[in-house]
């Protein structure tokens, strides 16, 4: 046994360079892959915690829909549209801009904006400016063959002021004999 220490500590003495250089390549292999380990940990982690922000914003902000309506009856001569926000997300929302727009192929009919701002709370609603037409205009939504286009967008703030959503209403708008109003090929958006 002190044979085989004694040949041992030899061959360690005679290649104490080699030996060295084994154990410097040793540790740069392990620092290597301990540092690939680590980079890929934090870019895991990275991305849970963008994906985490996400899903909470998501889950935590406004979601404001737009729904126009007639609240008087209309005539030839005079048309009204209300609008009433609604806040289906789990934050208030502040609408900061505002235009609704009614307008035929090549005329535009009316259009209306806001000065202000506008606070909808969960699961509130606010009326928003409405849009009337007045005089001979107001007529073209009774001709038969008219295309009325509505466009209606909304722009508002949830709990971080530096995100804007946007919600976007664009429909065929069509005021019946009955005094009433239809919206045909509604789309509404949300951003």
């Amino acid at each position: 046994m002190q044979e085989r220490l004694s040949a041992l500590l030899c061959w360690l003495n005679e290649n104490s360079g080699a030996v060295t250089a084994m154990a410097a390549l040793v540790g740069v292999v392990i620092t290597t892959v301990y540092t690939a380990v680590t980079g890929a940990l934090w870019r895991t982690t990275k991305r849970q915690a963008t994906l985490t922000r996400e899903i909470f914003e998501a889950t935590h902000r406004p979601h404001i829909s737009i729904r126009p309506h007639l609240l008087t009856a209309a005539h030839p001569g005079h048309v009204r549209i209300d609008f009433e926000l609604k806040n289906h997300g789990s934050s208030p929302g502040i609408v900061t801009a505002w235009v609704a727009r009614l307008a035929t192929r090549h005329t535009e009919l009316a259009t209306s904006g806001m000065s202000g701002t506008l606070c909808v709370f969960p699961g509130g609603t606010q009326n928003a400016p409405q849009l009337e037409v007045e005089g001979p205009p107001a007529g073209l939504l009774w001709q038969e063959q008219s295309i009325v286009t509505l466009d209606v967008r909304a722009t508002y703030l949830g709990a971080d002021p530096k995100t804007s959503y946007r919600t976007r209403v664009v429909a065929h708008a069509l005021v019946t004999a009955a005094h009433t109003l239809i919206l045909k090929d509604v789309q509404h958006e949300v951003e």
